[in-house]
């Protein structure tokens, strides 16, 4: 349930609503990629001005985010045996 109720919190963030509409639009916005890459010539972000987020992607990632299920995630015990193996305020 603390797993369930952290994520909620997180995607409920301004930041990552936004970063994940980006995902949802396909492309970054150019503000975005730029925070991470220098300005290529024939980069689609640039070819194509994406200087903002398409109409109805925000409604689009909302209606997303409140239908998922952190539950639903699945993990290998593999990846999950180190963060079990550590001491609360490790980093």
């Amino acid at each position: 349930m603390a797993f369930k109720q952290a994520l909620a919190r997180i995607l409920l963030l301004p930041v990552a609503e936004f970063t994940y509409s980006e995902i949802l639009d396909g492309l970054p916005t150019e503000n975005s990629f730029l925070k991470f890459h220098l300005h290529k010539e024939g980069n689609p972000v640039f070819e194509l001005n994406h200087t903002s987020l398409c109409a109805g992607v925000i409604q689009k990632t909302r209606r997303s985010r409140d239908s998922f299920d952190p539950l639903s995630l699945t993990f290998s015990p593999t990846l999950l045996s180190p963060f079990g193996q550590t001491n609360p305020g490790t980093r």
